[in-house]
Parts: C-alpha cells; structure tokens; sequence
C-alpha cells in the first residue's frame, strides 16, 4: 500500500469538513456556539471517541490512565494528563516500592478548539422555524419574568432604603434595575398591557405569595408586608420562604455572568436536539512526554549492566470529529508529527538469563541468590528522530451491531536503528458499547487490529546483508478501553 496515497486520502477526508453543508442554524448563534463547545468538552473530558481513561493494550502490554483539567470560563482550552506503565515479570502496574517499572511513561497534552465549526441539521419548513422562534421568544419572557421575580425579592432583603419606599417608588425601582440586567440582544422585552400593569400585578403577586392580605390598596399592601418581614417566625410573613427564594433564583440564573443566557441557550439546544443530523469539530492538540525504560545490558565481556533509556517527545496533531444523530455512529481523524528520542531496544538481541550469587558459605552448606531477567545484547543507541503519523476511527453505521474501522499509518525515521525509515500500518475493527441515555456515551471501546511495524525493507544485521520476512513484522494486538471520564 503507497504510504502518499494513505496520507492523501485521510487529508482529503480531513478537509472535507468544508464541504458539510449549513443550513440556516434553527438556534440563535450564541446557542450555537455553546452547543459545539458542549460537544468538544464532552469528547475531550468524556467519551464519545475511542480515547479514553483507562486504557489497555497488547502490542505493548501497558495499562494507561488519563485525567482532565478544564475551565469553566475557557472552555476552548482543555488540559489531559496520561500515566502509562509496562509489565514486568508479567504483573500489571505502575510503581513498585520505590523503583519506577521497567516501562513508564507521563504525558500531559493541551487542547485547543478551533473556530468555524459547523452541524448539519433537518430542513425546516417556514411554519417550524415561526413554532420553534416562538417558543424561544416564551422562554425568553419566562426567564425574564423570572429574574424581575429575583429582583423584586433581592430588593426586600438588601435594599437599606426599602422600608422608605412607597409603592410607585418600589415599581419604578424594579423596572429600572430590570432593564439595566435583563437584555438579551436583539429581544425587546413585551408587556400586553404595558410596564406599568406588568410590574404592578408582579409586585403585588409577589407580596401576597407570601401571606400579605389581599384586598387592600398597594401602599397598603407594601406596608402591612414590610413590619413583619424581620420576624423569622412570624405566621403572617413567610420570611424563611423569601430567604429561599432568594439563594434558589440567585444560584439559577446569577450564579455567573451568563447564568440567564445560558438556561436561554441550554433551552434553544435542548428543544433542538433531534434536529441535528452531523456535528463537526476540530481542535489542536500539543503534548509533551516522557518515557523511562530500565534494562539491562549485556556486554561481550560477559557482563550484565543495568541501564535506562529516557525518552522525550513533542506531538502536535489535528484532531477532527463527525458525530451522526445516532449513538454509534463518528468519525474521528488524527493527524500529527512528533519530534522524539528513539533508541534501539527492539532491533537487539534479547536472551533470558539466570543469575546465581553465593551470598553464604560454610563448611556444609552453600547460600546462593538467584536472579532471573531478560537482557539486551549488542550495540545501545539513542537518537533524536520523527513520526508523522495518521490514525482513523470510522463507524459511519447507525447500527452498533456493524463494527466500525480501525487504521493508522505512520512514517518514522531516527539514526538509532538500522533501518532508518520505517513505515508502518494498523488496520482493524471498532467495537463500541454504549449505553442508552441521551449523551450516548461509550462504556467500553474494543479495537482487535492487524499490524505491520515496517512495510519498507527491513534488515537484521547492520551491514544489511540479511533481510527481514515481512511475516516477522507481522502481529496481532487487541486495545480495549474503558472511559472514566464520564461528566459533562
């Protein structure tokens, strides 16, 4: 397979993100661009990809766990961090005592979300777009109207100058803080009757909630309220039901600087959501990494030395993401270039060996320590090299049932090997098992795939004399994954 062709193919998949067709959006921009945040953090900090938080994998036998680090107020930039570790004498784990295993590696990568993304949805008709406007423009007063409540209630409890106000003073004090807090662009706010009914039949609703006697004129009203209002236990003011009022409104629609806005486009997304069709996101991702290996060496002069191999890398890759309307069915693409320390372990000889210590001697007896190990015989080299790599996640299928595909090819080169330049190619399926609630989020990810770790010449020997068979570069290995990033 022409590795140009496969990089050509996934580029052009990549970019065919600006082909997805956008319609008229059915919600306001704003509500838009909360719904694409919404979907990125989820597929970083959840699990609607194959990424996950625990992870664990064959070609390499290593168990990983993942975290995240994001902000509520900068959403478009979200942290990872990753913990890797290897086996060693056939038990899984990360650190042992105070030695770091035979394989460990730490990872910490940051996000980035890009501007211009873009969802397909179901064409609308003239009359469904009115229905559904409508329906935003009623939240919208409904909110509104909720916030004139906390306003009202707000200025009971904090306002000094409250016990001086007359009714009309208390209206005209409402209607003014209310226009200062409750503009959502483009809306004008409307009254059937006018301001000055609306806000009047508020207060006084208000007012009698609360067990103020009804039938009496609103200064009235206003003043038999205001004496009792400082008696916690009095019978004739429900004063422990406005202080509770007060913290549940306050927490619902204040608690931020877009609180009201973002139930308005919390509401626009939810009445929307069965009208999506396609989601597409893309971001960048940059990670920086460390990996230690321990080995032992063996040196012709019959000696065994113990050893490490330290390993940084930089990755940056672009990530984009399709998401259809059914729980199964993505497609996720990656495509990046690392810049890394490599060294030589895998081309050198590898031989088992037992090692015995006389550690106690007497006349009678011998006390001998012995040890088994494996150890890497020949000639140990680190250099700095590169990785340009593609990976493909696709279950275009609204059936979880059908298996989805697993590819990704990557060209690395580095001085440490033999053979220079390498290129290798997984190829496999997609398992994906979700569960049933709305945000179809995936329990468990199993990708069994074939892998070739050089389709290029390979030599065993470095004066190239013997070739590799490609069945030598030939395995097969099994990922599975478990998310434990499960939060919105």
């Amino acid at each position: 397979m022409n590795m140009k062709i496969i990089f050509l193919a996934v580029a052009l998949l990549m970019n065919a993100m600006t082909v997805l067709a956008q319609k008229k959006n059915p919600v306001s921009n704003e509500a838009f661009t909360k719904m694409m945040l919404d979907y990125y953090s989820f597929t970083i900090v959840g699990s609607q990809t194959p990424t996950s938080g625990f992870k664990v994998e064959t070609s390499k036998p290593s168990i990983a766990l993942k975290g995240n680090i994001f902000s509520a107020n900068h959403r478009r930039f979200i942290i990872n961090a990753e913990l890797e570790g290897g086996l060693e004498n056939g038990v899984m784990q990360l650190v042992e005592g105070n030695n770091i295993n035979t394989y460990f590696k730490a990872g910490l990568g940051l996000n980035f979300l890009m501007p211009g993304n873009v969802a397909s949805h179901y064409t609308m008709s003239n009359l469904e777009y009115q229905i559904t406007n409508d329906a935003f423009k009623k939240n919208k007063m409904f909110l509104l109207r909720q916030l004139d409540t906390f306003i009202i209630i707000q200025m009971i409890i904090d306002e000094e100058d409250f016990e001086d106000y007359n009714f009309q003073c208390f209206v005209n004090r409402v209607k003014k803080e209310s226009k200062e807090k409750s503009s959502f662009e483009g809306f004008e706010k409307r009254y059937p009757s006018g301001p000055e009914i609306y806000y009047t039949n508020l207060i006084r609703g208000i007012l009698l909630m609360y067990k103020t006697a009804d039938h009496i004129n609103n200064d009235t009203l206003l003043n038999n309220f205001r004496r009792p209002i400082l008696d916690t236990v009095s019978d004739t003011i429900l004063t422990k039901k406005i202080l509770q009022d007060y913290d549940r409104l306050k927490n619902e629609l204040l608690i931020d600087k877009q609180g009201i806005a973002d139930k308005q486009y919390d509401f626009e997304i939810a009445l929307t959501n069965s009208l999506w069709t396609w989601k597409r996101i893309a971001w960048w991702n940059i990670s920086m990494s460390v990996a230690n290996s321990n080995l032992e060496l063996y040196y012709p002069a019959n000696t065994l030395v113990d050893s490490n191999s330290l390993l940084p890398a930089l990755t940056a890759s672009f990530n984009v993401l399709w998401k259809g309307k059914e729980n199964s069915k993505f497609i996720y693409s990656r495509l990046g270039l690392t810049v890394q320390k490599s060294n030589n372990i895998s081309e050198l000889r590898k031989i088992n060996y037992t090692k015995e210590t006389v550690i106690s001697v007497s006349a009678t007896e011998e006390l001998k320590s012995i040890k088994n190990g494996i150890a890497y015989q020949g000639a140990f080299k680190e250099k700095f090299g590169m990785e340009l790599f593609v990976e493909l996640y696709m279950v275009p299928w609204k059936y979880d049932f059908i298996p989805g595909l697993y590819l990704k090819a990557s060209y690395r080169n580095s001085k440490a090997w033999i053979n220079e330049n390498k290129f290798g190619l997984d190829v496999g399926t997609i398992w994906n098992v979700t569960n049933n609630d709305k945000d179809a989020r995936n329990v468990l990810s199993i990708i069994p795939y074939m892998s070739w770790s050089n389709l290029m010449k390979e030599y065993k020997d470095i004066n190239k004399v013997e070739e590799k068979k490609l069945s030598d570069l030939f395995s097969f290995n099994v990922k599975l994954g478990i998310p434990i990033n499960l939060g919105k």
